[in-house]
């Protein structure tokens, strides 16, 4: 009976005892739940201070313990970590024991995800890179401790500025589009053309462009830009020993009552031209960069300023000799004619575009830029002729007008960081202008030796500058 009655006591324990475990079981689990839902609800973060968005599921904590791993390696190895935040994206606010503690925590096992306080409220939080984190999934599963976060920080760093400058060395070529020039001397009587406007002045120019960028406020960028210094010459001459050389200004000799002394029967003709571009901007950027991917860029709304200086020379030189077309013959000569005229073209206007760059290695970057705008386009021509047979004081001669012109900018560049935020750039550029007067077209085929001789301007003439650019930024 006593057996019996210490069996059955010893079944109540084993029963009570099973019941006491299974509820201690059912307890945790119970908790465990009401902690998942906490996080969710608050938002979710990981062990070391990170946001999770609170619709997706918390992974098992082996699944932090892989994840954070590959997370401290990437730490210890990136040169860009922020000596202001700590290694492993505590609060800024955190003290010396808790950054001492992620130190040495760093080559261990990391935190489990339900030895989290309740009472844990980071913020705000930064990335084991020393960056703002924005609490994508994406994020930390796919860059941590991958070459995808060096790219991302690669395109973080280059956003992220409050003062920036940049120095490039620029050539410019040059297609004028311009109807192709004017025939201004021939060869003979109505003869062979041997000189015209048309000189090709499509050679390459060496200019700069500066630009100096600061921060007005988070994310617009208030940036001054100048490009300029470009200087194309080009010449032409004709020349003739049996004084051969008429001009268009009696019609190549045919117009035997504009015939002059000084551009018919000719010696030799010449014709040069200077051209010289300069651009001032004053833009806003409004910059971007992706959360989870390195590419960023910026929109650009801004105001520009076009300078097109066009001068041009002609002269006429026919020395002392016989003209035996006439009967009896006469002897003309010397004489002499300097025609010089210059056209600026004064382009003011609005301008939109768009800037974008990806980061396909760490360090180095690939980006392109494109601007356009219509612009109030100011057209002068000044024109002074000095001959022989004019007056002392020579002849002088103006006009202008005012139309509407198209301008249009693309570049395409590459950068790398050489160190801290030092960055090498090269790259290629062109630039498009409508609507404006060019040398080639604005010379003045009336002859000067007549009353009331009629000006003209022409704005039909474009040009295109394609080239290239290499240069340093540095970032502040």
């Amino acid at each position: 009976m006593t057996a019996y009655v210490f069996a059955a006591k010893k079944r109540t324990m084993w029963v009570t005892s099973l019941v006491v475990a299974v509820a201690i079981v059912a307890m945790n689990d119970l908790a465990f739940a009401q902690s998942l839902e906490y996080y969710e609800a608050a938002p979710v973060y990981t062990p070391h201070g990170m946001p999770l968005p609170a619709n997706i599921a918390i992974p098992h904590s082996t699944d932090w313990d892989e994840h954070y791993k590959r997370v401290f390696k990437a730490a210890a190895k990136n040169p860009v970590v922020q000596a202001s935040y700590n290694a492993h994206g505590l609060p800024i606010s955190a003290n010396d024991q808790q950054l001492a503690n992620q130190w040495v925590n760093a080559s261990q096992a990391p935190l489990q995800i339900d030895e989290i306080e309740p009472s844990h409220s980071p913020g705000p939080v930064f990335t084991p890179h020393g960056m703002p984190f924005g609490g994508s999934s994406e994020t930390l599963y796919s860059m941590a401790g991958s070459p995808e976060m060096n790219r991302w920080v690669t395109a973080q760093r280059y956003d992220d500025h409050f003062i920036s400058f940049r120095a490039e060395a620029v050539m410019l070529d040059r297609e004028d589009h311009a109807g192709g020039g004017t025939v201004i001397t021939t060869d003979g009587l109505a003869g062979l053309p041997v000189l015209s406007t048309d000189v090709g002045i499509g050679s390459e120019a060496g200019g700069m462009r500066l630009v100096a960028a600061t921060e007005f406020f988070s994310s617009f960028d208030l940036e001054f830009a100048y490009l300029g210094g470009f200087e194309w010459n080009a010449s032409d001459r004709a020349f003739s020993p049996f004084n051969s050389l008429f001009s268009v200004f009696s019609n190549f000799g045919t117009d035997v009552t504009l015939f002059a002394e000084e551009t018919d029967q000719a010696t030799e003709q010449t014709f040069q031209t200077q051209s010289v571009f300069d651009s001032l901007e004053l833009n806003a950027r409004f910059r971007w960069v992706a959360v989870t991917r390195p590419v960023g860029g910026s929109w650009i709304f801004g105001l520009r300023y076009i300078r097109l200086d066009e001068a041009s020379t002609f002269t006429s030189f026919a020395e002392q000799h016989t003209d035996f077309l006439v009967d009896p013959p006469i002897v003309r000569g010397p004489g002499s004619l300097l025609y010089n005229y210059e056209v600026t073209n004064d382009l003011l206007g609005f301008q939109i575009g768009a800037e974008g760059f990806v980061a396909p290695l760490p360090s180095l970057m690939l980006g392109g830029d494109v601007k356009a705008g219509i612009y109030g386009n100011q057209v002068s021509n000044t024109a002074r002729t000095f001959a022989t047979t004019l007056p002392p004081e020579g002849l002088f001669e103006e006009g202008s007008e005012t139309v509407a012109a198209f301008a249009a900018e693309l570049n395409l560049y590459l950068t790398y960081r050489i160190v801290h935020e030092i960055y090498l750039r090269a790259g290629v550029n062109a630039l498009y202008v409508s609507n404006v007067g060019l040398g080639s077209a604005n010379f003045n085929t009336n002859s000067p030796f007549v009353p009331n001789r009629q000006t003209f301007v022409d704005t039909g003439g474009a040009v295109l500058l394609p080239g290239g650019h290499f240069g340093l930024e540095a970032q502040f």
